[in-house]
């Protein structure tokens, strides 16, 4: 009798262990909408993280900003910016980030926090709404081409510390040319939201290929990955080759393009399929696609 009541018990626990496996997602929805230049927000399930997407409409012939509206919408969290978990900036300049709207956002989602590396922390810290804001900020400056994990509102975060694009002036009187922005803190983010990893390289060197090297994004098996338009610039380029061996994510999405420049652009990602099939570039303001992503074997065991 004892042994009939064991095999019962071990009959219900088995069924109710293959019945949890069939009912496991092995999909999941992933929107990405499109701010400005390399400001996107990331939605997976309900957790949602804005990345480079607030600054100052500012007109310009090589980058778009966010209009006044579109950021008068996140401040004011209305769809789809209620709800936002992390805010995150790659660096300081005006392109990228503003302080006082980032301020505004943060005392407007109190439940967000604000993630970036030291001089950009402490801008915001120069604003008016600081002391109301103060819990939200987390600061983490990685030593050069290192990085830092954390884990914020729930979602893993690697900050790397990885070196700016190049930006050279020509001083008129000796021809000498000088890398503006070779001391600019400059970082990197690779988000993992519910099992979907996501990496946004900033204003990142496209030609860096020692520093992808020692990166080596590879190994990270990456759903996404957010990069400047140097790396498609040519089919043949550089960047295309990072690409391929050192970053090898499943989808990319192309950013940092001059106005006028998309079907370029799109032309370029048709050229390296297949080797590279996924490549998205952006048009307007608020556009959004929608991606279904297979989870990974270990995130679909711990479900």
């Amino acid at each position: 009798m004892r042994l009939f009541l064991l095999l019962i018990a071990l009959f219900i626990v088995t069924s109710n262990y293959v019945h949890a496996q069939v009912e496991r997602p092995e999909k999941v929805a992933v929107d990405i909408t499109y701010i400005a230049n390399s400001g996107f927000l990331i939605q997976v399930n309900d957790k949602k993280v804005l990345v480079d997407a607030l600054f100052k409409d500012i007109e310009s012939e090589y980058y778009d900003s966010p209009s006044k509206q579109l950021t008068q919408r996140i401040i004011n969290g209305e769809s789809p910016f209620e709800g936002i978990n992390l805010v995150a900036s790659t660096h300081e300049h005006v392109d990228n980030f503003d302080n006082n709207i980032t301020a505004a956002v943060l005392a407007s989602h109190s439940e967000a926090k604000f993630v970036s590396c030291a001089k950009t922390v402490e801008q915001v810290e120069n604003t008016s709404q600081y002391q109301q804001i103060r819990d939200q900020l987390v600061e983490i400056t990685p030593e050069q081409l290192t990085h830092i994990d954390t884990v914020i509102n729930g979602i893993d975060v690697r900050v790397y510390r990885i070196n700016h694009g190049p930006y050279y002036i020509e001083d008129p009187l000796t021809g000498r040319k000088t890398d503006i922005y070779r001391f600019a803190e400059h970082l990197g983010f690779r988000f993992t939201i519910d099992g979907v990893s996501f990496f946004h390289c900033g204003d990142s060197n496209s030609n860096a290929l020692d520093e992808y090297h020692r990166l080596r994004l590879d190994n990270e098996n990456l759903d996404f990955a957010f990069l400047g338009r140097g790396f498609l610039y040519q089919p043949q380029g550089q960047g295309v080759a990072i690409m391929k061996k050192y970053i090898q994510a499943k989808h990319y999405i192309i950013m940092q393009i001059q106005h006028d420049d998309n079907e370029y652009y799109k032309e370029v990602a048709d050229a390296v399929k297949p080797g590279i099939p996924s490549v998205k570039v952006f048009e307007r303001e608020m556009e959004t696609k929608t991606y279904e992503v297979d989870l990974k074997p270990q995130m679909l065991s711990n479900q």
